[in-house]
């Protein structure tokens, strides 16, 4: 490959020592021979290759934030949650990847969900913002990466996410208002204090399921979504939501 390279180089240096004095012609086939080729050798396919798998990924972010970012539907359908999960994991990459690794345990036989995709999204996405924050609270030295794990499976007419993390943990006394709006352990500018609500929201009021956390401070935090195959729940006003 290099060789093509030094060889394309030289004709232009041919070309510039006709057209230059003897001087510069000179200083130009030195620091042509200067060149460490066996270096650039093996160093041009490694970056043209982490170039490729930079675009790949960035392709990959970029569809996912279209799919993510699609205008919702007031109409429930049947969707594939763990799609959903894993298009939520690249859109909060950001969020997770400099303090947490993922490990996902999908059930590769979990049946579609009838549900609104956009909100249960959005409610995937807040508890694994939370999960991140709650593992670099813990570790603000970032001296050692946690773990975020999310896991599906089917119980009978039920679909089950688990979403878990070993950082800091929910105190005991405080427990009981994680659900509330506004209600927020985090620093001014870091949390509004609707991430959780909302999620209870979408849940158990929108889709009939139940969303239950289980928590150890230092120790981490589980929370555990149950979702009907076939949802008839209501919407926020009261009134029995569409389904497809």
């Amino acid at each position: 490959m290099c060789g093509v390279f030094v060889h394309a180089l030289e004709k232009v240096l041919q070309t510039v020592i006709g057209d230059s004095s003897t001087d510069e012609a000179r200083e130009a086939e030195n620091l042509l021979k200067e060149v460490d080729w066996q270096y650039l050798d093996g160093e041009i396919p490694v970056a043209i290759s982490q170039s490729k798998d930079g675009l790949g990924r960035i392709s990959t972010i970029v569809q996912a934030m279209k799919e993510f970012s699609h205008p919702g539907s007031k109409v429930k359908t049947f969707h594939d949650l763990n799609k959903i999960i894993e298009t939520t994991i690249t859109v909060a990459s950001n969020e997770w990847k400099y303090c947490a690794q993922i490990e996902k345990q999908l059930a590769p036989d979990l049946p579609q969900v009838c549900c609104l995709a956009d909100e249960i999204g959005q409610v995937f996405l807040n508890i694994l913002v939370n999960a991140a924050h709650a593992i670099a609270g813990n570790n603000p030295d970032d001296k050692t990466r946690g773990t975020i794990t999310i896991a599906t499976r089917l119980d009978r007419e039920h679909v089950e996410i688990c979403i878990g993390d070993n950082g800091a943990g929910i105190p005991e006394n405080i427990r009981e208002r994680i659900y509330d709006p506004f209600f927020t352990t985090k620093a001014v500018g870091k949390g509004t204090g609707q991430g959780l609500a909302i999620a209870h929201n979408v849940i158990v009021e929108k889709h009939a399921g139940t969303i239950s956390c289980v928590s150890e401070v230092d120790r981490g935090t589980v929370f555990t979504l149950r979702l009907p195959i076939e949802s008839t729940a209501t919407d926020s006003r009261g009134e029995e939501m569409e389904t497809a």
